[in-house]
């Protein structure tokens, strides 16, 4: 085994060994328990074989309604999503006075843990006093029973998925190759949009000058023709003009009414974006009293915080969310940068088994193995504990994370760490003196993202915790029992668990959206 083989092995180690435990053990485990009779009163786990699969391949309701209506959810969620960050990042393509505000309202949802989206969406459209069904009242409609039924409910969480996921690829120009194009290539750059002429090819990075000098050459004697002589000194020759676009809607109208329909949508978007957490905002300023009338109401309180923060159990939550979330986001980047790095550095035998690895894994929702790693931690004796929930949220940022990473490093030149290693450097050397130094926009970008879906994530901390971590996420759920919801203290809890989000999120904007384009 050569250096350079032991150096690749080396980087990818750490989350190999993560990934190994807290999900490949947890998916084998499940694999195992699909074909048992795994239940609480047959502890020999009896061999069945196929019988479960059969038994749910057999079930009409799953048949009739659960696979039909997870198709269709997909599909429509996916394109509704597409449509609409296509729409966003158009207009946000525009300069216009108050961009910022849009995209902030834009990034609204990125603040927003899945949980509190349901609450939010859930009270909005509740029956008897949500505010979908008063504003239909207003205007003489008949209200809807939304959570009742099967088509209205299936519109309400696909609205709620919608609003979570479609966060468009922020400012993602449509001369974008400006960006990626090296420095030599920028002085060409207009000419790229003429039909007659070549595209640069790029260059090598390490070259001698003569062989860049040659490429400049060729590369204008390709794109200019032979000159004529004009009057004034000037040579050109065949400057070709792009043909004239067919006027659309939008071309047609007068200048003041494309600043009005502009206007309008901008201001259409942030209150699709806005609205909800608006409406819970507003709730948790409401008495519990009124709280079932927040659209007519005038009383507001601060009450319902003070109520939740003498709580021990939020209090204890808040730390403990905070803690993990930072934790989790120190460990992820130290595993996820050195298996970035490899991907973008190397090629060969070894970085592609692992990148179809993670390719793999990352396809494999963690809803699906989420249940067995309750075992793998009990196995180990860390479940309800602060490691029992930093390395599974270790395991899942791996796999996206790594080519996040990927792309930073493929950004930057690797030509310092060449020249470093001629100099007497070794990789590990290059590595911490030169491509970290210059990853960390890139790592400060992870880091925030990080730090946000681990505050943000449910599922793990519902799963592994149970009295002796609680997280803030679940502790929402305490507010729910058999006299029904407290709404405006849960409203309270929501917006204490947004407050953090949305300071991360507004002062690192800048490295957020680098973040989200790669």
């Amino acid at each position: 085994m050569n250096e350079k083989t032991r150096f690749m092995l080396a980087l990818i180690t750490p989350a190999a060994l993560v990934l190994a435990l807290f999900q490949v053990v947890p998916i084998l485990t499940g694999a195992n328990a699909s074909f048992r009779d795994w239940t609480l009163h047959d502890p020999k786990r009896t061999w069945v074989g196929l019988a479960n699969y059969i038994h749910v391949l057999r079930d009409q309701e799953f048949l009739e309604i659960v696979l039909p209506n997870t198709f269709g959810f997909m599909f429509a969620s996916v394109a509704l999503s597409l449509l609409l960050g296509l729409a966003i990042a158009l207009m946000l393509n525009r300069r216009f006075p108050g961009r910022w505000l849009v995209q902030s309202f834009v990034l609204l949802p990125l603040m927003v843990a899945p949980v509190i989206a349901a609450i939010m969406i859930r009270w909005m459209f509740n029956d008897q006093f949500g505010v979908v069904n008063a504003a239909f009242e207003g205007l003489g409609l008949a209200p809807i029973s939304w959570l009742t039924q099967r088509w209205t409910t299936f519109f309400v969480i696909l609205l709620t998925d919608v609003w979570l996921w479609t966060i468009p690829h922020l400012r993602h120009r449509v001369d974008d190759f400006r960006w990626r194009a090296g420095a030599r290539h920028r002085a060409v750059q207009s000419l790229r949009l003429c039909r007659v002429l070549p595209v640069p090819q790029p260059c090598p990075r390490l070259c001698r000058g003569r062989d860049r000098g040659d490429h400049h050459r060729g590369l204008r004697a390709a794109a200019l023709p032979s000159p004529q002589s004009l009057r004034g000194g000037v040579e050109v020759r065949g400057i070709a003009t792009a043909p004239a676009r067919s006027e659309g809607f939008f071309s047609a109208l007068a200048p003041r009414g494309k600043a009005v329909l502009f206007a309008l949508t901008a201001i259409a978007v942030c209150l699709l974006f806005a609205f909800p957490v608006f409406w819970l905002v507003l709730t948790s300023l409401r008495p519990g009293t009124g709280v079932y009338y927040v659209h007519r109401g005038t009383e507001f309180t601060i009450d319902n915080f003070h109520d939740v923060l003498t709580q021990e159990i939020v209090v204890r939550a808040l730390f403990n969310s905070f803690m993990i979330s930072t934790l989790a986001t120190v460990l992820s980047l130290g595993v996820t940068a050195t298996s970035g790095y490899m991907l973008s550095r190397f090629k060969g035998p070894i970085p592609n088994a692992w990148f179809s690895l993670i390719y793999i894994f990352r396809c494999v929702p963690y809803v699906a193995w989420v249940l067995p790693l309750y075992f793998v931690t009990q196995q180990l004796h860390i479940f309800d504990s602060y490691w029992g929930l930093l390395l599974p949220h270790v395991a899942v940022h791996i796999c996206f994370f790594s080519w996040i990473m990927k792309g930073f490093f493929d950004g930057i030149d690797p030509s310092m760490e060449y020249a470093a290693m001629i100099d007497g450097c070794s990789r590990w050397g290059a590595f911490w003196r030169v491509a970290m130094p210059a990853a960390i926009p890139g790592l400060t970008a992870l880091a925030i993202l990080c730090w946000l879906y681990t505050w943000n994530e449910f599922l793990f901390a519902l799963i592994l915790t149970a009295h002796e971590t609680p997280i803030l996420t679940v502790v929402m759920a305490q507010f729910v029992h058999e006299l029904g919801m407290e709404w405006h203290l849960m409203s309270a809890t929501a917006v204490i668990a947004l407050v953090p989000a949305l300071i991360v999120t507004l002062f690192g904007q800048r490295y957020v959206v680098r973040g989200l384009r790669i």
